[in-house]
């Protein structure tokens, strides 16, 4: 996710995995399976109503509210409503099982393109400033024909949707106002592997299979911004080697840590 207020957004990238890699040839990103919750769907509702954090009443915009959820999608046609409420429901059952909060309400926008203030190749961001993500509409997203090294298709598209309401999430819940991209990356690629098909994690994992978390001290935005998904990997794998890893996501959240003990 980029800093709004950095006017650099114009000219990197926005969220690593929400960004197709041009001159790359990988057949694009895999199925997303339906993710950690298998609960039905009124456990959900019931976990959600004391999960979600108070927020300030506001009228509802026009769109889709998610079943069970905080979220609303506005712009959407139904078939993308659906997927991104599949994904938000991933990203939300995964990040409160650990115990974090959700927020009041998740707004996303869907349109074919991105806000004039993007990277022009992002296909999702979230907006600290606004509380909102803004995700392409599938349509348009396919257009890039290739992602994470394999076809576009719609369970990646509700691995993108994941991946950025996990940032929503991480935001309600970060000690400090402006968390490191490091750190925001960190959670928003965990939530993605972990709520990812196996099989489509796996072969995203093959696709670096010499990637290794780097230490926090010498992880950088620059090299983030150099190879988003490379680092998504190393963070999957990181996360899965470590012995207590809900306990490394607090200090993630807490400012302690961004990517390594």
């Amino acid at each position: 996710m980029s800093d709004p207020s950095d006017d650099r957004t114009r000219r990197r990238p926005v969220t690593g995995p929400m960004r197709p890699q041009p001159g790359r040839h990988r057949p694009a990103v895999a199925p997303r399976g339906t993710g950690v919750l298998g609960a039905a769907a009124s456990a959900l509702a019931l976990v959600f109503a004391f999960a979600f954090a108070a927020a300030p009443a506001r009228a509802d915009p026009p769109g889709t509210s998610c079943p069970a959820s905080p979220v609303v999608v506005r712009g959407a046609d139904d078939e993308d409503a659906r997927a991104i409420c599949d994904g938000a429901r991933d990203a939300l059952g995964f990040l409160i099982g650990l115990g974090l909060l959700a927020p009041g309400r998740i707004d996303v926008s869907v349109a074919a393109r991105m806000p004039e203030r993007y990277h022009p190749e992002a296909a999702g961001v979230y907006d600290p400033f606004t509380a909102t993500v803004h995700l392409r509409d599938y349509a348009a997203f396919a257009r890039f024909g290739a992602w994470l090294g394999q076809p576009i298709d719609r369970a990646m598209y509700r691995s993108i949707a994941a991946h950025e309401v996990a940032h929503a999430i991480a935001s309600a819940n970060f000690a400090t106002p402006r968390p490191p991209v490091l750190a925001r990356e960190y959670v928003g690629y965990v939530t993605q592997f972990a709520t990812m098909a196996p099989a489509f994690r796996e072969r995203a994992l093959a696709l670096h299979p010499q990637t290794a978390c780097t230490p926090p001290d010498e992880a950088t935005e620059l090299t983030y911004e150099m190879d988003p998904m490379r680092f998504g990997v190393g963070a999957w794998r990181h996360w899965t080697a470590l012995p207590d890893a809900p306990a490394f996501l607090w200090t993630v959240l807490r400012g302690e840590a961004l990517c390594g003990p």
